[in-house]
Formats: structure tokens, C-alpha cells, sequence
């Protein structure tokens, strides 16, 4: 799968682990109790939601993958949001951030 063609997060997950990459892998996921979605193919932004504990609140985050998918950047501080709304105005502001640019 080339990386130009990435429309949903299903394939960008493939095309992660394809180049090596170990981000959503079982193991990774079990640990970090974590959940992805909300896929902008555009940016290539992604939110993803962790929880510490069962004792914890599940927080989330705003991801930016590589152009090439290989690797996984945070882009806003980790755990960031209560809650997805807040994760979902964050990946709006930053796609028109990115449009303006």
C-alpha cells in the first residue's frame, strides 16, 4: 500500500506497521488501554485516548503521523483533553492552521 492513497485510519494503521512501526500494536494497546480515531486524511492528524489505570480517567490526545506514516508525533500536550469534543476542535483548528499556512 503506498502512503499516498491513505483515506481512513485502518489504512493508515497498516501502512504504520508495514514500515516497522509498533504504535498499534496488541501489546501497545493492552498497555496504554488505548483507543484511536477521528482520522483526517488530509493532515494526517488522528486523536487517540489513553488510560492510565481503572482508577484513571481516559484522556486524549492529538497525533500527527510522518509523511511517510512511519512514525507518530504528538501534537498537543499528551492527555491533553477531557474529553473527544475538546480533541475534535483541536484537529479543526489545527487543519484550518494547516490550510491557512
Amino acid at each position: 500500500m503506498r502512503y499516498e492513497k491513505v483515506y481512513s485510519m485502518y489504512e493508515a494503521m497498516q501502512v504504520h506497521e508495514d514500515t516497522g512501526g509498533y504504535w498499534f500494536s496488541p501489546g501497545a494497546r493492552r498497555f496504554f488501554r488505548s483507543f484511536w480515531g477521528s482520522f483526517d486524511y488530509i493532515t494526517r492528524t488522528f486523536i487517540s485516548s489513553e488510560r492510565f489505570d481503572d482508577a484513571s480517567p481516559r484522556r486524549f490526545s492529538l497525533r500527527l503521523f510522518s509523511v511517510d506514516f512511519s512514525s507518530i508525533e504528538t501534537i498537543s500536550e499528551f492527555q491533553e483533553f477531557d474529553t473527544r469534543a475538546q480533541a475534535l476542535a483541536a484537529q479543526k483548528r489545527h487543519a484550518r492552521q494547516e490550510v491557512a499556512a
